[in-house]
């Protein structure tokens, strides 16, 4: 009885890795196909084009950190702050130190008054990439603006 169970052990781990092999080939090839849409879509110059590629980029991997902030974004240019927060945060989610979606959030916190909040993601950003253009633009907007005031939003 114990033989049987050892093939049968060594046969679901056999097949196991086969399937395995298999899903992350595919995965690799989408996460890859993702970041080419990426590309193309900040090379476009036409923000609907830019959309709708990022748009394809997240069909073809939804955990594209990448794509979900430049898609955030897309919607701070185009006026739409709270889309662009749930996808700034969608990109956190997917990786928490993801440059973008930190100085995007931070400078929405900032626009919204919440510069309590704005700091945090600073204080992080400093820590991820103290020389990226995201941090640098948060901290000139922290530097621009005055520090908390007791009627500043939490």
């Amino acid at each position: 009885m114990t033989q049987k169970f050892a093939r049968l052990l060594l046969a679901i781990t056999f097949a196991s890795g086969i399937a395995f092999s298999a899903h992350a080939t595919t995965n690799s090839e989408m996460q890859s196909a993702s970041g080419r849409l990426v590309e193309r879509a900040a090379k476009s110059g036409n923000e609907d084009t830019a959309r709708k590629l990022l748009e394809q980029a997240l069909v073809a991997n939804p955990a594209n950190a990448d794509a979900l902030s430049e898609l955030a974004k897309h919607y701070m240019t185009t006026n739409k702050p709270l889309v662009a927060r749930k996808y700034f945060k969608s990109a956190l989610t997917v990786d928490p130190d993801n440059v973008k979606a930190l100085g995007g959030l931070g400078l929405l916190d900032m626009a919204d008054g919440k510069r309590a909040a704005a700091q945090g993601h600073y204080t992080i950003l400093k820590t991820v990439c103290a020389d990226c253009r995201e941090t640098r633009a948060l901290a000139a907007k922290l530097d621009a603006t005055p520090t908390a005031h007791p009627t500043d939003k939490p």
